[in-house]
């Protein structure tokens, strides 16, 4: 189905592409769109749709974009079958999430010279593959913020974290500055309090999670129904979606300080969804500047380095490299609404 000039394909598998070759700029979506992770992809292809919208209704490039989106379920399997269907359909483009998920299709875009623009905290990606671009507060970053905020507290420590390559990467660099109990669990683990009662027993005052958005609402409904009541919770930026605020804060109430580091009131992966694509559109303006065509790989992979536009985020600045980082504020709740925590 073609809406304004934009394929809402959630175009399935068997799918002929909708248009011919050179008519669009064609970009494929692979990101969760059921499941349990479905929060996450909804509101990124939400942003990007609006992004693209905004772009095509403006004339900004002399193409229209045209969008396929499929749902990998944050399956990696899936995600690799979304890449090759969006291949054949002769997308240059392809947009990523999650770090399990953008580490499968790395290797995929880097032997295809296909431009792969991901939001995940992991920066390999984008060190090891010069066709990859990463936009996000990155996991080095966000240990910074946790450090910087926990360095001073005289509470004793105890860290719950989803075992993926950007936490891990987190909790060793806190372990260089605090001392503190750790336990990993599982990407798909919704079970806390075996991990929570161990903090207990540590008898822990402040916890940091580092954990998926779904975790974070658990982790805290269950802190509280085993009578825990440790001063704080610390949450870097999963933890900042509105929808998720109301549900911690429903749990915790003013017993239990939450922290968490975030961009805002708006949710977080809308926000990144659409500065993916507003980031990518000034590239190809760039690439058609130089009379070269917008969606051409080799020319995003030069000029997309030297982007800097103004997103939703904050400022976009690639500053001559494949990443843009955007540093998170710290908030905490106040009557049930997140707001900006004094410094």
């Amino acid at each position: 189905m073609i809406i304004g000039g934009i394929c809402w394909a959630v175009c399935r598998k068997a799918a002929a592409p909708v248009s011919e070759e050179g008519e669009v700029i064609k970009i494929g979506i692979t990101t969760a769109l059921s499941g349990d992770y479905a929060d996450y992809g909804l509101n990124i292809l939400k942003g990007v749709k609006e992004a693209i919208e905004e772009i095509n209704q403006n004339d900004y490039l002399s193409k229209k974009i045209e969008l396929l989106a499929e749902d990998n379920q944050a399956d990696a399997k899936n995600a690799v079958s979304n890449y090759q269907l969006f291949k054949s359909q002769n997308a240059k483009i392809v947009l990523s999430s999650f770090s399990g998920i953008t580490g499968a299709l790395n290797p995929l875009s880097k032997n295809d010279k296909i431009i792969l623009m991901y939001n995940a905290m992991a920066t390999s990606f984008a060190d090891e593959n010069e066709y990859a671009f990463q936009i996000y507060s990155d996991a080095d970053r966000e240990s910074d913020i946790a450090i910087n905020w926990l360095k001073d507290k005289k509470e004793k420590l105890g860290v719950a974290y989803v075992m993926n390559p950007a936490t891990e990467l987190m909790v060793e660099k806190l372990e260089k500055k605090l001392d503190f109990s750790k336990h990993g669990f599982d990407i798909g683990e919704t079970d806390f309090k075996t991990i929570i009662l161990k903090l207990k027993n540590d008898d822990v005052d402040g916890i940091v999670i580092f954990g998926y958005s779904n975790q974070i609402i658990n982790f805290a409904k269950q802190v509280v129904e085993l009578k825990y009541a440790p001063k704080f919770i610390f949450s870097t930026s999963d933890g900042s979606r509105d929808d998720v605020i109301l549900q911690v804060y429903s749990s915790l109430k003013e017993n239990i300080q939450y922290i968490v580091a975030g961009y805002g009131l708006e949710h977080q992966d809308y926000v990144f969804g659409y500065d993916l694509i507003k980031t990518l559109a000034k590239g190809m303006k760039k690439c058609e500047d130089l009379n070269i065509k917008a969606g051409d790989p080799e020319c995003l992979k030069e000029n997309l380095k030297n982007v800097k536009v103004e997103g939703k985020s904050g400022i976009i600045d690639m500053n001559g490299t494949n990443k843009a980082v955007v540093l998170p504020k710290l908030f905490t709740i106040t009557d049930g609404n997140l707001t900006l925590l004094e410094e």
